[in-house]
């Protein structure tokens, strides 16, 4: 696959490191989305697909009229407010990727939030601090 690098260079690549499952594989074993490829090989991300069907049947969406994120408390209704695009006015279920224990339905901001502090609350907690000194 031909792609640019920062500097304006074409330069082919081969194969790509899973997040998931860390192993490096072939391109043709990741899905490609509109614009890039996936990050989680084809086999890792049908494992945690599948995983998300069950934890989805077993905690079902909530109601949207009623509930609210429990980490920020914006209702679905505050999240248009604030002109988030639609398909960010939606909860979606938290769960943890390693043990596939089911922790809430989050608003997408606060999912992306905890995923990127790597859903380890001594990070979350040394965050916070910065902003309450």
């Amino acid at each position: 696959m031909q792609v640019v690098d920062v500097f304006g260079e074409s330069i082919e690549i081969e194969c790509r490191t899973c997040s998931e499952c860390r192993e490096s594989k072939s391109l043709s074993e990741f899905a490609m989305d509109t614009t890039y490829v996936r990050s989680k090989c084809k086999q890792c991300r049908k494992k945690s697909d599948d995983q998300l069907k069950i934890l989805k049947k077993l905690y079902p969406y909530p109601d949207e009229i009623t509930y609210r994120c429990p980490a920020c408390h914006d209702s679905a209704d505050d999240m248009r407010a604030k002109g988030y695009v639609k398909w960010r006015c939606k909860f979606v279920l938290h769960h943890c990727h390693k043990t596939g224990k089911f922790i809430a339905w989050v608003c997408h901001i606060c999912n992306t939030g905890m995923s990127n502090l790597g859903d380890d609350p001594n990070i979350m907690r040394n965050a916070a601090a910065l902003f309450e000194r």
